[in-house]
C-alpha cells in the first residue's frame, strides 16, 4: 500500500485545535510504521509542546491506546509517566478483553458442535487478523454471525452453554441481533447477528455472501473457526463493515484503519467488491471509509480498483464537510450535531431517490 510519510491532515480540516497531536493520532492509526513514519511520529511528539492528556484521552476514545503503546515504545522523547500510563491502560483493556475472546470460543465450538455454521465479526477477530494481537485492538462487546434460519436454535444452544439472552430495560426485540451475556456477573456481551443491517439503515447484505468462500481456520488464540479465506466471503466482510461505520457515522478512528487494514492486505478483488457494492446500492457507503482512509490516514491502496474514486468520487466540497462532520467525533470532548446534519450525513450514504425517501420516513417517525 502507498503511503505518505504523514497523514496529510490540515489544522483545521478536522476543526482540531491541536493538529499536531491529532497528525500523530492518525499515523499510529495502523498495525505497523515504516521507518520514515516512525521518524515523523517522534518529531511531532517531542517534547515540550505535546499536550499528553489530549493525546492520551482522545487515543482511548478511538479505540487506539493498544497501538499508541505498539508505536510508542522506545521512544525516549515520551515522559515516563505517560509510558506507565499507556502501560497500564493496554493491561487493563487486555484484563477485559481476552476473557472475552475466550466466551466467544465457547460459544462458536459449542455451535460448531450443534452444526449451525457461525463467524466470529468484528472484535477479537480484526484485532488478531490486521493486528496481530488480540490485545491490540480494544473492543466492548464480541460479535458472531448465524445465517437467518438459525437464529432461534443457536440462541436456545447457546443459552444450553451458559449463554442466557439479554433484555435489556424498555428495549424492543430487535430485527437483526440479539446479546446474550458473555461473562456471568459481567456487562460484557457477546451479539449474535443473523443480518448485517438496522432495518432502519435501508439497506440490506445477503448473510450467505459472507459464508460463501469460509474455511476452517486458526484464530482467537488458536482456536478453529470458520472465517472468511477466500471470494465472495472476504469483499463481504469489508460491506459488512462499511454498514457498521455508516451506522456509527465512523466516530471511532479505529473503524476507518480497520478498513484501511483490510485493503492493504492483498487479499481483495477490487472488481468483486465493486459489482457486490453496486449490487447492494453501498457504493457510496463503501467509498467513504477508502476516501477517509486516504485523506486522513495517507493510506491509498497500490491497487487503483481499491481506491475511494473507483467506488464514487466525492465532491471535494462534500469530503470537507464529512471530515469535519466526522472529525468532531474524533477530536473533540463534546460534538454537538443537529437532527438535520446527521440526516444530511446518513442520507448522503444512500442511493436511489426511494432509499432517501424512506430514511426520510424513517427518521421523522423516530
Amino acid at each position: 500500500m502507498a503511503t505518505a510519510t504523514d497523514p496529510p491532515i490540515a489544522p483545521g480540516a478536522t476543526g482540531t485545535e491541536r493538529p499536531r497531536e491529532a497528525t500523530a493520532l492518525l499515523l499510529c492509526a495502523r498495525p505497523r510504521l515504516d521507518p520514515a513514519q516512525a521518524a515523523h511520529l517522534h518529531g511531532l511528539l517531542a517534547p515540550p509542546a505535546t499536550d499528553w492528556p489530549w493525546f492520551l484521552h482522545h487515543a482511548a476514545r478511538n479505540a487506539l491506546t493498544p497501538l499508541l503503546a505498539r508505536h510508542l515504545d522506545g521512544i525516549d522523547a515520551i515522559p515516563r509517566d505517560v509510558a506507565e500510563r499507556l502501560a497500564s491502560d493496554t493491561r487493563r483493556l487486555s484484563a477485559r478483553t481476552l476473557p472475552l475472546t475466550a466466551a466467544l470460543r465457547k460459544a462458536l465450538a459449542a455451535l460448531d458442535a450443534a452444526s449451525i455454521p457461525a463467524l466470529p465479526y468484528k472484535g477479537p477477530w480484526l484485532a488478531e487478523r490486521l493486528y496481530g494481537d488480540l490485545g491490540a485492538r480494544p473492543y466492548r462487546d464480541a460479535d458472531l454471525i448465524v445465517r437467518p434460519d438459525d437464529r432461534e436454535r443457536a440462541l436456545a444452544v447457546l443459552k444450553e452453554n451458559g449463554f442466557p439472552l439479554v433484555i435489556e430495560d424498555n428495549a424492543t426485540p430487535s430485527a437483526y441481533n440479539a446479546k446474550v451475556q458473555a461473562i456471568p456477573g459481567r456487562p460484557e456481551r457477546l451479539e449474535i447477528h443473523w443480518a448485517i443491517a438496522s432495518p432502519r439503515q435501508a439497506v440490506s447484505l445477503p448473510v450467505d455472501w459472507l459464508f460463501e468462500g469460509t474455511a476452517p481456520t486458526t484464530a482467537l488464540g488458536g482456536a478453529t473457526v470458520l472465517a472468511p479465506r477466500q471470494s465472495p466471503s472476504l469483499e463481504a466482510e469489508v460491506l459488512a463493515l462499511c454498514i457498521h461505520g455508516e451506522r456509527h457515522a465512523w466516530h471511532r478512528i479505529i473503524w476507518v484503519a480497520d478498513i484501511a487494514a483490510l485493503l492493504a492486505r492483498g487479499e481483495i478483488d477490487g472488481a468483486r467488491l465493486l459489482a457486490m457494492a453496486e449490487e447492494r446500492g453501498l457504493r457510496r457507503m463503501t467509498a467513504l471509509p477508502m476516501a477517509l482512509a486516504e485523506r486522513l490516514l495517507g493510506a491509498v491502496p497500490d491497487n487503483p480498483a481499491l481506491r475511494s474514486q473507483a467506488f464514487h468520487p466525492w465532491p471535494k466540497r462534500q469530503l470537507d464537510w464529512i471530515v469535519a462532520y466526522i472529525g468532531r467525533y474524533w477530536f473533540h470532548e463534546h460534538p454537538h450535531r443537529g437532527r438535520w446534519s446527521s440526516w444530511r450525513f446518513h442520507l448522503g450514504q444512500r442511493e436511489g431517490a426511494g432509499r432517501r425517501r424512506w430514511i426520510l420516513a424513517n427518521l421523522r417517525g423516530a
